[in-house]
């Protein structure tokens, strides 16, 4: 069970360090398409950014990216009501 949360916990110090390089910048594009879990429904996104201008407002790395962002997430949930009729929403 050590060598288990040892191993765990090296990978994510390296996946950490890994995310930490200075990659966005201008003319960079992020694409992402994203699907979660819970137990209501499956939420689905999707989102685009470009970088469009370094060292804004004379600091080095502040960058500008703009970007779109999508996403869904449906729910719906049936009632009776004690007449018999039944609502959905």
């Amino acid at each position: 069970m050590k060598k288990l949360v040892l191993i765990i916990a090296v990978f994510a110090i390296f996946s950490m360090s890994a995310n930490a390089q200075d990659v966005f910048g201008k003319g960079t594009q992020l694409f992402k398409i994203g699907i979660g879990f819970n137990s209501l429904a499956i939420p689905i996104e999707v989102s685009y950014e470009k970088g469009v201008k370094d060292g804004i407002f004379g600091v080095e790395k502040l960058n500008l990216g703009l970007g779109v962002y999508g996403g869904y997430f449906g729910y719906s949930e049936d009632f009776a009501f004690s007449d018999g009729s039944k609502y959905s929403w």
